[in-house]
């Protein structure tokens, strides 16, 4: 655990306690008084010094004095409050001490009964605080805590500046409510029904791979050049484009973490993604993952199955909104794709229209590599899934419509 001494102050009380005992020893001094007296005097006049000794050697223990921690409870779903504990450990403490702990959650989070009720730490024991935060969808971080002590006679009063140790990041995963029921999300219900990508039709329409001839094939299918070469029949294999590996690639610009609150490009972003993988996972598709709105790429895997939509959950709650000046890593993607995808796949590009226009040579290296590129953005207000190309990337900032 992290930590910084913010300030030390004496309290009025102290004030009163050091002028008492000064008063106390200039009364025995004068001879006006006994020596006990001269003795309480002293006592009084010690006791604010040693107080703040006492507290600077709690806090100066490691971890054998204080330590704190926070505990997200639960697993976080966005617009759905969630229970956030502050936990305060004592160790090696000379005397009893009063703790106040006052948490900074990520700034555009709602938060409810923001901890800040005192409590008394003794040798050995464990406080807590309590309040709630209504998570956004994404990742976000926590600030530092602040916890304020002072000793049992309120003589001094240190302020410290913590890293609390467990999670210093909030994650918000999709909510379920929020992306099936939102209008605006309608349009991706089934992505490839667009009206110029008929891409699911019958066995398939993607070549896979070539095979001798068995009796049952169909005649349009026979490979004539093959045949030529081998001299006995062959055919070729396809494959359903819904059950190629699909790579999702989320870029966006700062733009897209503005505006309402569960209602930014980011957000309903992130619930389309979520909706295209699972229609794509439940077609058999293996679905891989890379962010790159953050100082870092967030990477997924490609999994297959079921238990490609959470992997693909936890992959967006993982994924921070976009800052001012992302890094915007762009071959990522590419280094992702040669080591993931070794055969050809469908790309989904995920970010407003300055992000997109922004990986155009992203898009243009996946083109080549032989993976069909698509855009997923939004469009007067709607989520839009249409053929990436350097004219679908209008100068208005939208994605036309395929």
């Amino acid at each position: 655990m992290k930590s910084r001494i913010v300030s030390i102050s004496p309290s009025n009380r102290a004030h009163l306690l050091v002028l008492l005992g000064a008063i106390l020893l200039g009364s025995y001094i004068l001879g006006l008084t006994g020596w006990r007296t001269a003795v309480l005097g002293g006592l009084l006049l010690g006791l604010p010094p040693a107080m703040i000794v006492l507290t600077l050697y709690t806090v100066a223990s490691g971890s054998g004095g204080l330590r704190v921690e926070r505990i997200v409870a639960g697993k976080p779903v966005e617009g759905y409050y969630t229970p956030v504990i502050l936990r305060v450990k004592a160790g090696t403490i000379l005397a009893p001490l009063l703790y106040t702990i006052i948490d900074t959650p990520p700034p555009d989070i709602e938060t409810m009964e923001t901890p800040g009720s005192p409590g008394v730490l003794l040798p050995g024991s464990t406080g807590e605080g309590l309040y709630y935060v209504k998570p956004r969808i994404g990742r976000r971080r926590f600030g530092p805590a602040r916890l304020v002590l002072s000793d049992l006679l309120g003589t001094v009063k240190v302020i410290l500046e913590v890293t609390p140790e467990g999670f210093n990041s909030l994650t918000g995963y999709p909510s379920r409510a929020l992306t099936f029921e939102a209008p605006e999300l309608k349009p991706v219900a089934d992505p490839y029904a667009a009206p110029s990508t008929h891409l699911i039709r019958g066995q398939g329409t993607e070549f896979y791979s070539i095979r001798e001839f068995v009796e049952g094939d169909e005649p349009r299918l026979i490979d004539w050049k093959a045949t030529a070469r081998t001299g006995k029949l062959y055919v070729k294999e396809l494959r359903r484009e819904s059950e190629m590996p699909l790579l999702i690639v989320f870029t966006a610009s700062g733009e897209a973490g503005k505006g309402e609150p569960y209602r930014t490009a980011f957000e309903t972003l992130a619930r389309a993604v979520y909706v295209l993988a699972r229609i794509m996972a439940e077609r058999g598709s293996s679905i891989g993952y890379i962010a790159l709105t953050g100082e870092t790429p967030v990477e997924v895997p490609p999994v297959k199955g079921r238990e490609a939509t959470p992997r693909l959950a936890d992959g967006i709650a993982l994924t921070p909104p976009p800052g001012g000046e992302a890094p915007y890593n762009l071959s990522e993607p590419i280094v992702y794709a040669r080591r993931y995808i070794a055969s050809r796949g469908i790309a989904v590009l995920v970010g407003d229209a300055a992000g997109l226009r922004r990986a155009s040579r992203t898009a243009r290296a996946l083109s080549l590599m032989g993976h069909r590129v698509y855009a997923l953005t939004i469009s007067n207000g709607r989520v839009v899934l249409a053929p990436y190309s350097q004219t679908t990337i209008g100068g208005s900032g939208r994605v036309a419509e395929a």
